[in-house]
């Protein structure tokens, strides 16, 4: 019988295939379990005791917060305490780290900061920083982790030491509600290698000076003091999304941007979104019919949240769709507080003709006809808009009546065109003028 069994564990040793796969894969492998789940693997045998302190990725996130809190015995702050602790018998480098802050009593963020520089010296190439507590004084360790190729921050100052240089080998930056502070001095940061830069919600972003050469896509939503054109400072966007809102009393917009200008820095864009409250709060002048140069390289345009009412924001769109020859793909979102029946419509169309012709005005264009031709002055003229089509997406209960409905389509459709009118007006007034 000894024999028997001897031979079973002989066996069973020789068929153990997950031990004898090479080093990177079985990193692999335990990179899809959860932290606390990989510890538990220091109980299969001696050769895997302490293959959990090799992870390199580490990820203590909501779940694993949760799963600590219910462990009273940890005490206050046990969670931080435990990370540190793992941090300290990691052996080896990390490649993705991923750390929760919970909204909850903190006595301070000495443990935070300890691991922040256990990490500056594991070689940690994506850092994520989610903050639900009071705002973090982002630790100076932070900015001396050369290899790191993405960083994540949320509710953080963000305070770079006079010593730095720069995140050489950064290619990915998102910054959530996060406060520059007023005293940066205009500090230049180098960022050679930044490909995607996502800012919102930040404040004192005026204070934010980046150089960043290969910049491909930009986001800047809710940023009232952002020095727009200063991160436009970047040949090789080609998406930029923009979002603004109305400044709050007693604070005004650092920069209010020229469109011309903003859009020359742009020479190669292919995607441009706009919320339609940048015309009216983040364009300094008069917005133009024609601008100097035609946008040719813009093939997808999306704008959000478009009053009717607001002459400035229709004139903005109008001029973007009038100086965009190109444009293969329109998307419009309609907003109006009068009619909440229907605040939206989605216009697109997937072709290769150009979407508005060079020599033909966008106003006559964008009138929604029913079997009939508006009179005015001079004859009609061929839209080019005739093979779009347009989806009023409705937010009313679905208890309402067709009738309602239509209803509400109608008087959408007759204010977009009292307002086409008035600003075909205005146009044709400053023509006949020169």
């Amino acid at each position: 019988m000894t024999e028997i069994y001897e031979r079973m564990f002989i066996s069973c040793v020789e068929e153990d295939r997950i031990s004898n796969l090479p080093e990177h894969l079985i990193d692999s492998i335990l990179e899809w379990l959860r932290i606390e789940d990989v510890a538990r693997t220091s109980i299969i045998s001696k050769n895997w005791r302490y293959r959990w302190t090799t992870m390199r990725k580490l990820v203590f996130d909501k779940p694993f917060f949760k799963k600590i809190l219910h462990k009273r015995e940890l005490g206050r702050n046990g969670f931080l305490k435990l990370i540190n602790k793992i941090l300290i018998l990691h052996n080896g480098s990390i490649s993705e780290f991923y750390l929760y802050i919970p909204n909850m009593f903190l006595e301070n963020y000495k443990i935070v900061d300890q691991c922040m520089q256990l990490l500056s010296k594991k070689g940690v190439k994506e850092l994520v920083l989610m903050n639900s507590n009071k705002r973090y004084n982002l630790s100076s360790h932070v900015f001396f982790c050369p290899e790191l190729t993405k960083l994540e921050l949320e509710n953080c100052f963000f305070k770079p030491p006079l010593e730095f240089q720069g995140f050489l080998n950064l290619k990915e930056l998102y910054l959530h509600d996060i406060d520059f502070g007023p005293n940066m001095c205009g500090t230049r940061i180098n960022l050679p290698q930044l490909e995607e830069l996502y800012l919102l919600l930040c404040m004192n972003v005026y204070n934010f000076n980046i150089n960043a050469t290969k910049l491909l896509s930009l986001n800047v939503s809710y940023c009232p003091d952002a020095m727009l054109l200063r991160l436009l400072d970047s040949p090789s966007i080609i998406d930029l999304q923009i979002s603004s809102q109305a400044p709050k009393k007693g604070l005004a917009p650092v920069e209010r941007t020229n469109l011309a200008r903003m859009l020359s820095n742009l020479p190669i864009i292919e995607l441009l979104d706009v919320d339609c409250d940048f015309f009216k709060y983040g364009i300094e002048e008069i917005i133009p019919k024609w601008l100097p140069h035609e946008v040719k390289s813009l093939k997808c345009l999306e704008l959000q949240d478009i009053q009717l009412g607001d002459m400035s924001q229709l004139h903005g769109v109008l001029c973007l769709l009038r100086n965009s020859p190109n444009v293969e793909s329109l998307s419009m979102t309609l907003s109006d507080s009068k009619d909440p029946g229907v605040d939206e419509v989605y216009m697109t169309r997937g072709s290769n003709t150009p979407l508005v012709l060079p020599f033909e005005d966008p106003e006559s264009a964008l009138r929604k006809t029913k079997d009939k031709v508006i009179e005015d002055n001079h004859p009609p003229k061929k839209s080019p808009f005739k093979d779009l089509k347009s989806v009023f997406g409705k937010k009313k209960d679905k208890k309402a009546g067709e009738a309602s409905s239509q209803q509400s389509e109608g008087s959408k459709l007759e204010s977009f065109e009292d307002n086409t009118k008035e600003a075909e007006i205005e146009y044709d007034y400053d023509s006949k003028s020169e």
